[in-house]
């Protein structure tokens, strides 16, 4: 009986063993599947911004050209693959090019289309002082000139506000990309206060 016992005993030690030792195997496989998913994640997700990278490059250039038709298609390339992706840090980007798209339908006089593309350019920046600008131009062919006006008055506080802060944190900057940054934002936001302000003279011919 006692040798039994101890057959059994000793059955039981090499099964606790065996499972143990199936559950460090199960839990090596788990975390290597895990690891692996990780990368792939990462893998992907760097291969999107490479990509968004691209197609904010496209749309600066389609800008620089003029041709409108193209920055359509390039801003709404951008929105699709980059949109759901991108975080909060980087919603600027977003906003820019739902600028870019309000700009390329109100060249092509698509000017209900670019509301739309404005109004979705405030609520993703709302200090992206470009989609007022552009908003107030739609506004003003469709003959909504007081609207317009209150538009181009909401971009020029918002210019006006991103000049100073630009100038300001110039100043502050201790490096030279910081600085080459602060001085591309003082001279968009100058050059598109010129633009406001002969604007608003064209406008007010229209609002008398």
């Amino acid at each position: 009986m006692k040798n039994i016992l101890l057959k059994i005993l000793c059955c039981a030690a090499f099964f606790t063993h065996l499972n143990s030792s199936c559950a460090a195997d199960s839990d090596r496989d788990t975390a290597a599947r895990m690891k692996e998913q990780r990368l792939n994640k990462e893998a992907q997700q760097e291969r999107i911004q490479m990509l968004c990278s691209s197609a904010l490059i496209e749309e600066a250039s389609a800008v620089a050209a003029r041709d409108w038709e193209n920055l359509e298609r390039l801003a709404k390339v951008f929105l699709a693959k980059c949109e759901k992706t991108l975080v909060p840090d980087e919603y600027k980007f977003i906003s820019s090019t739902y600028g870019n798209l309000a700009l390329s339908y109100v060249e092509n006089g698509k000017y209900k289309d670019a509301l739309i593309a404005s109004d979705r350019c405030t609520k993703t920046n709302y200090s992206n002082f470009n989609c007022f600008i552009v908003k107030a131009r739609a506004l003003t062919a469709l003959d909504k000139n007081l609207d317009a006006s209150k538009a181009l008055d909401i971009g020029e506080r918002l210019a006006k506000n991103s000049l100073e802060t630009a100038r300001r944190d110039l100043i502050l900057s201790s490096n030279a990309s910081d600085k080459e940054v602060q001085k591309s934002k003082i001279v968009e936001a100058e050059s598109n206060l010129e633009f406001i302000d002969i604007f608003r003279k064209q406008l007010a011919l229209k609002l008398r």
